[in-house]
């Protein structure tokens, strides 16, 4: 077992398993009522080399400089935030643990990941059942590239009358 226990009432179990047919290894895990299943090698190779994470709202960042990859670095807000995470990863190695090289820093950034883009699929069903995702993506996305792009979008969509029309 990796990771177990509760962070801010999120029960979060992750380990890895062997596949028994084929001998691939993969994350296998638990948040809340959510299960997940992610091949041990496509983690490797997209968290591993680059040593990025992923930030709510924000994107990537890059937190342990491995390899070539080149990346947009932690400014001294977005450290500040990572003080306060709530990921399993951060809450039991803070950000020493993500810039770890190995193993250790691998399955904590994979851990980091996983949490901050389940968080986030999470957010955004909540703003849409709500009816509120059209306006609320402003504070959320901050400093990204994504968000013209979803302004575009909700534009269209404001358009084509699906949802109706913010004042800006």
């Amino acid at each position: 077992m990796l990771f177990q226990g509760e962070v801010r009432q999120e029960r979060f179990n992750l380990h890895k398993a062997v596949n028994r047919t084929d001998g691939a290894e993969t994350f296998q895990g638990e948040m809340s009522q959510e299960r997940f299943n992610f091949p041990l090698a496509h983690l490797q190779q997209v968290a591993q080399p680059r040593g990025h994470i992923q930030l709510p709202g924000s994107g990537e960042r890059v937190v342990a400089p491995l390899g070539s990859w080149k990346g947009r670095e932690l400014s001294p807000q977005e450290k500040k935030r990572l003080l306060d995470c709530a990921c399993p990863a951060c809450q039991r190695a803070s950000i020493a643990g993500l810039k770890a090289q190995g193993a250790r820093g691998f399955h904590n950034r994979a851990t980091h990941n996983l949490w901050v883009l389940l968080r986030e699929g999470r957010w955004i069903e909540e703003q849409l059942r709500a009816g509120r995702y059209h306006t609320s993506f402003v504070e959320h996305l901050e400093n990204s590239t994504y968000r013209p792009l979803v302004q575009q979008l909700v534009n269209l969509l404001e358009l084509e009358g699906k949802i109706k029309q913010t004042t800006r």
